[in-house]
Protein backbone atom coordinates (compact mmCIF):
# COMPACT_ATOMS: atom_id res chain seq x y z
CA UNK A 1 0.00 0.00 0.00
CA UNK A 2 2.82 2.14 0.60
CA UNK A 3 4.64 1.36 -2.88
CA UNK A 4 1.18 2.60 -4.23
CA UNK A 5 1.16 5.86 -2.66
CA UNK A 6 5.17 6.70 -3.41
CA UNK A 7 4.65 5.56 -6.80
CA UNK A 8 2.01 7.82 -7.29
CA UNK A 9 3.45 10.92 -5.79
CA UNK A 10 6.65 10.19 -8.01
CA UNK A 11 3.95 10.64 -10.55
CA UNK A 12 2.70 13.66 -10.07
CA UNK A 13 6.09 15.32 -9.73
CA UNK A 14 6.69 13.83 -13.24
CA UNK A 15 9.97 12.00 -11.38
CA UNK A 16 11.02 8.39 -13.75
CA UNK A 17 9.66 5.77 -11.68
CA UNK A 18 12.62 2.61 -11.36
CA UNK A 19 11.51 -0.47 -9.95
CA UNK A 20 14.28 -2.36 -8.45
CA UNK A 21 14.25 -5.77 -7.72
CA UNK A 22 15.61 -7.08 -4.23
CA UNK A 23 17.90 -10.00 -4.33
CA UNK A 24 16.23 -12.86 -1.94
CA UNK A 25 18.18 -13.10 0.95
CA UNK A 26 16.04 -15.02 2.94
CA UNK A 27 16.21 -18.37 1.85
CA UNK A 28 19.94 -17.87 2.30
CA UNK A 29 19.45 -16.53 6.51
CA UNK A 30 16.85 -19.35 6.80
CA UNK A 31 19.37 -22.07 5.95
CA UNK A 32 22.21 -20.52 7.76
CA UNK A 33 19.77 -20.86 10.71
CA UNK A 34 18.43 -24.18 9.81
CA UNK A 35 22.01 -25.55 10.36
CA UNK A 36 22.32 -24.67 13.88
CA UNK A 37 19.25 -26.33 14.89
CA UNK A 38 18.82 -29.64 16.25
CA UNK A 39 18.37 -32.32 13.94
CA UNK A 40 15.55 -33.98 15.85
CA UNK A 41 13.21 -31.66 16.81
CA UNK A 42 14.51 -28.09 14.15
CA UNK A 43 13.64 -26.02 17.17
CA UNK A 44 16.05 -25.63 19.47
CA UNK A 45 19.36 -24.77 18.93
CA UNK A 46 22.32 -27.47 18.87
CA UNK A 47 23.92 -27.61 22.11
CA UNK A 48 25.70 -30.92 22.05
CA UNK A 49 28.03 -33.04 20.00
CA UNK A 50 28.23 -36.77 20.46
CA UNK A 51 31.46 -39.00 21.00
CA UNK A 52 33.20 -40.26 19.27
CA UNK A 53 31.81 -39.49 16.02
CA UNK A 54 32.34 -35.44 16.66
CA UNK A 55 28.80 -34.37 15.33
CA UNK A 56 27.09 -31.46 16.67
CA UNK A 57 23.37 -32.46 16.50
CA UNK A 58 21.53 -32.44 19.20
CA UNK A 59 19.84 -30.23 22.01
CA UNK A 60 19.82 -31.38 25.50
CA UNK A 61 16.25 -31.68 25.51
CA UNK A 62 16.35 -34.23 22.45
CA UNK A 63 19.23 -36.01 23.67
CA UNK A 64 18.24 -36.51 26.72
CA UNK A 65 14.98 -38.52 25.03
CA UNK A 66 16.80 -40.56 22.98
CA UNK A 67 15.81 -44.24 23.18
CA UNK A 68 18.78 -45.35 21.56
CA UNK A 69 22.73 -44.54 21.57
CA UNK A 70 23.12 -44.29 18.08
CA UNK A 71 24.01 -40.68 16.17
CA UNK A 72 20.97 -39.62 14.46
CA UNK A 73 23.28 -38.25 11.69
CA UNK A 74 25.62 -41.44 10.97
CA UNK A 75 23.92 -43.94 12.91
CA UNK A 76 27.30 -45.03 14.91
CA UNK A 77 26.96 -45.84 18.64
CA UNK A 78 28.27 -42.56 20.56
CA UNK A 79 29.51 -43.56 24.24
CA UNK A 80 29.36 -39.93 25.50
CA UNK A 81 28.40 -36.50 25.02
CA UNK A 82 29.78 -32.97 24.98
CA UNK A 83 27.96 -29.72 25.85
CA UNK A 84 28.92 -26.96 23.33
CA UNK A 85 28.52 -23.44 23.22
Amino acid sequence: MEIEENRRILEMQNLPYVQVKVPEVLPAVETENRANMCVACLDAEINHALSPCGLKSLCLMCLESLVSEHCPICNSIFTSNLRIW
